[in-house]
């Protein structure tokens, strides 16, 4: 039986042919496909070419189906002890911090979850078990928020602060 595919036409404007079986995967391009006709491509205005490519390697590794979800809550900040699949790790772990955000952002409207999860994950074993301190150098962050602000954010996000509470207290008490 041979494979079906699907154009993409990424930001760039180049055409894409991926395997048909990642439309199952996505809603996205599930809805996309159901509102065109059948050999029309679909134009994917905000993912580049470069993104496109980090999926499709990611889902034909997989073979097209979306794989365990990573352990939760993470065991540490290495990204390796939350995934069951070593190649996991090495795809994710090559991937430059902007690339990072950019896959997590275009399978996030994808709504290619698998995938999602494992950047998820990586982000978060970034942060992971770093000072409030640690990260604002990193990432250049200078202003402060208000309490108002963090009230807010504490409310919206408590998760965020599981078991952290005390050590963002003794951050702003030492500035």
């Amino acid at each position: 039986m041979e494979a079906a595919y699907l154009t993409l036409v990424t930001q760039e404007g180049h055409e894409v042919s991926v395997d048909s079986r990642l439309q199952s995967l996505s809603s996205l391009l599930q809805h996309l496909i159901a509102d065109s006709s059948p050999q029309s491509t679909i134009h994917l205005p905000s993912l580049s070419s470069a993104v496109l490519y980090k999926i499709v390697e990611y889902y034909e590794h997989h073979h097209y189906t979306t794989p365990p979800p990573i352990k939760k809550p993470l065991p540490s900040d290495r990204i390796e002890e939350a995934v069951r699949d070593p190649w996991d790790a090495e795809f994710i772990n090559a991937l430059s911090e902007d690339c990072l955000v950019s896959v997590t952002l275009a399978c996030y409207e994808m709504e290619l979850f698998g995938l999602f999860d494992l950047c998820s994950g990586k982000i978060a074993s970034m942060f992971k078990g770093k000072t409030i301190d640690e990260l604002r150098q990193k990432y250049g962050i200078t202003e402060e928020f208000t309490a108002e602000e963090e009230e807010r954010l504490k409310k919206e996000y408590p998760w965020a602060l599981e078991g952290n509470e005390d050590r963002l207290l003794q951050t702003r008490h030492t500035r």
